[in-house]
């Protein structure tokens, strides 16, 4: 008989050991990895989930607060809870090409105004938590809505406590660890609908902290992040392991995806988990004797999609929570007159943050909501005049 013609079992058997080998390689990788991190002081999840090298170097190779150029990493300091916050006494910091040059004062916050700890007497104050159109990125300190509705507001005072990059699971914990030391009598929270996808990860910008939700309990873990010299060397010392689990699960991960796009089609624990940390952060500004107020940010592209599930979501749970939100899709819709089917490039830098007008937008709808509300009363500014 031909050998071309002989049974292919032997050589699905060949493939089957093959397969077999491989599976058990990368499970014993896994077993010696978890115990190198244990060693080291690691959590096992920093040593192979995402961890992104060039963003590694960026942070060793930043260089210090001052002017100049360069990528993101470089206006950021590490943080052992938040993973990074902005570095402070940074003067008109330039980041690539296209965005704006911005400072931040000594505590580092956006812009140059500084606030001590105290309230002045007759000032209340308004902070600002959630991420890069919170921060301001794309436009230059006087023209960020925190600033704008600062100049409105005055003299009370609006601390901007936004950070690039941060999640959902960020913002909450910076009021702990930094916006409520200030005693604020508002905060004001934006969430960008990329916010609860961020909540989920071990590695953005940086390695950081992160939640995990079970029995309907927040159990925060991760926590201290490592240090960029630290998480690099235990990046050297585990590289081939590292490769392999990392491809590994990004094979699983897109076999068992049903859409690329984790905001059109976020999973059951993803809401859970967003929920869950809005909750946790209603109840703390809430205890601190502060309101809260909720600014929902949709994507650049939103005339032309219908609100995704996370907008659904936050909207449900401001409403289930009674908590006052300002749903920015229904803002800019009152004001836009292009043809609904484009960009929305009234509001928006297109693919990057808001615009000038788009600014401007912002800090009037969060001034009317507050005043409507009554959470700063005249008697207030009067007094101080």
């Amino acid at each position: 008989m031909n050998s071309r013609s002989a049974s292919p079992v032997p050589r699905l058997r060949r493939l089957g050991v093959l397969a077999a080998s491989t599976v058990l390689a990368l499970l014993l990788a896994e077993v010696g990895f978890r115990l190198h991190a244990a060693v080291r002081g690691l959590p096992a999840e920093f040593t192979y989930s995402g961890t992104d090298r060039e963003n590694l170097e960026a942070w060793l190779l930043g260089g210090l607060p001052g002017d100049g150029e360069g990528n993101l990493t470089r206006a950021n300091a590490h943080h052992p809870v938040l993973g990074w916050v902005p570095r402070s006494n940074l003067r008109r910091m330039k980041v690539g090409q296209v965005l704006s040059p911005f400072s931040t004062n000594s505590i580092g916050l956006r812009g140059r105004a500084e606030f001590s700890r105290e309230k002045p007497p007759g000032v209340r104050r308004v902070a600002l938590i959630g991420d890069s159109f919170t921060f301001g990125l794309d436009k230059p300190d006087p023209k960020i809505w925190g600033r704008l509705l600062a100049d409105e507001l005055a003299p009370h005072e609006v601390l901007n406590f936004g950070v690039a990059g941060y999640g959902t699971d960020q913002a909450c914990l910076s009021l702990t660890e930094r916006a409520l030391a200030y005693h604020p009598d508002v905060v004001v929270w934006g969430v960008f609908v990329l916010d609860p996808v961020r909540s989920s990860m071990h590695f953005t910008y940086f390695a950081k902290s992160w939640f995990a939700l079970r029995d309907g309990e927040l159990h925060l873990r991760g926590v201290p992040v490592p240090k960029p010299d630290v998480l690099m060397a235990a990046r050297e010392e585990t590289r081939p392991a590292s490769y392999a689990l990392c491809y590994a699960r990004h094979c699983l991960d897109a076999l068992a995806a049903r859409d690329d796009d984790p905001i059109a089609t976020p999973d059951r624990y993803l809401l859970e988990l967003d929920r869950a940390i809005l909750d946790r952060g209603r109840r703390l500004v809430r205890e601190a004797g502060a309101k809260l107020l909720i600014v929902l940010i949709p994507k650049s592209d939103w005339p032309s999609v219908e609100a995704s599930p996370v907008e659904l979501d936050v909207r449900e749970w401001a409403a289930r929570a009674r908590c006052p939100l300002i749903d920015l899709r229904e803002v800019f819709a009152k004001r836009l007159t292009r043809d609904p089917g484009e960009l929305d490039v009234v509001h928006y830098v297109p693919e990057h943050h808001f615009s000038a007008e788009g600014h401007r937008v912002v800090a009037e709808a969060v001034e009317r909501r507050i005043l409507a509300l009554d959470w700063l009363p005249a008697e207030d500014a009067d007094a101080e005049q």
